[in-house]
């Protein structure tokens, strides 16, 4: 297995760990073995006033934490200690991280899962979907690192903008002068990617950047049946940001914006390609995954809100 793989699941779990950041219990953390053994469920039920389904997954999260720890101290071995280990142990360590890959990818998939399934009973009422680029988590890491003070208003911005793509008809949105499309900062002509508008929805100096992607017909059934929601709109949010927390004038804020679409451009037209054309056997679990890294991702930012509320409430 590559270090590259290897790089890229640490990542996926790190990121895993992190949603989940001040959720657990810390008593429950330390029997998370025993609840994956089913013993005492209804106990720990009891003790830390949680759901079955709850317990379970707090559990699996532990379990995931425990396997990136020991990959990162096997890896760091492999790193640090090369020049004295011999090829059968060199050989050993890494069968051992192959394995703590595998088992801990089924714990993801697993949660994945169940979270999704949540997402969709909590998202009951959404009429339409949202999803992400691959290079989001710059728009995370700029309004949360901001040190502004304003870092957590903007989030709560960021994320209500989001709630409202998703719950309003777009052309409710456009009527009501909420929408309006980006213009190319060089010459104010409309930005395009692939023959659709990028367009913004703002909250003051708080804007989500987003492409409306077009959807075939039979894609459209075959998302009903995943993940059972008759689909309005499916926005493809590509960027966002405050430019006030950002210390950005608002000119600045949309030329570093613009910049970014055009770095990613061929990867956007990619990511409408998937949805706009009928699903192949190999295009329809990358669409899947791009629903279910939409769910993951939001879910990102609102732990971040609670988190940063149980601190304030501690203060």
């Amino acid at each position: 297995m590559s270090a590259d793989i290897n790089l890229e699941f640490l990542e996926k779990t790190k990121k895993t760990i992190f949603s989940y950041e001040g959720k657990i219990p810390d008593g429950l953390s330390h029997y998370y073995k025993d609840i994956l053994e089913g013993n005492n469920i209804e106990m720990y039920m009891q003790s830390y006033s949680l759901s079955e389904e709850e317990v379970k997954r707090y559990a699996r999260v532990c379990k995931i934490k425990e396997i990136y720890n020991e990959i990162t101290e096997l890896m760091d071995i492999l790193k640090t200690e090369v020049d004295s280990l011999d090829k059968d142990e060199v050989e050993e360590y890494t069968s051992l991280i192959e394995e703590l890959q595998t088992s801990g990818e089924s714990y993801i998939d697993e949660l994945s899962e169940e979270e999704i399934e949540e997402e969709l009973i909590e998202n009951s009422d959404d009429i339409n979907l949202t999803i992400y680029s691959n290079f989001i988590d710059e728009s995370y890491d700029r309004t949360v690192n901001a040190r502004s003070g304003k870092e957590v208003q903007s989030m709560k911005f960021i994320t209500g903008l989001l709630q409202t793509l998703n719950k309003a008809e777009y052309l409710e949105l456009r009527k009501k002068g909420l929408l309006h499309q980006i213009h190319n900062t060089e010459d104010r002509k409309r930005y395009f990617i692939d023959g659709n508008s990028i367009e913004r929805i703002s909250n003051g100096s708080t804007k989500v950047n987003f492409i409306r992607i077009p959807v075939s017909e039979k894609n459209k059934e075959e998302l009903k049946k995943s993940i059972n929601q008759d689909l309005n709109t499916l926005y493809l949010v590509v960027s966002y940001g405050d430019f006030k927390n950002e210390g950005l004038d608002e000119t600045k804020f949309y030329n570093d914006h613009c910049l970014l679409i055009k770095k990613h451009f061929d990867e956007l037209v990619c990511i409408l390609d998937i949805f706009k054309k009928d699903f192949t056997n190999e295009t329809f679990p990358i669409a899947m995954e791009f629903i279910s890294n939409g769910y993951l991702t939001t879910r990102k930012m609102t732990s971040y809100l609670n988190k940063k509320t149980e601190e304030n409430k501690t203060l």
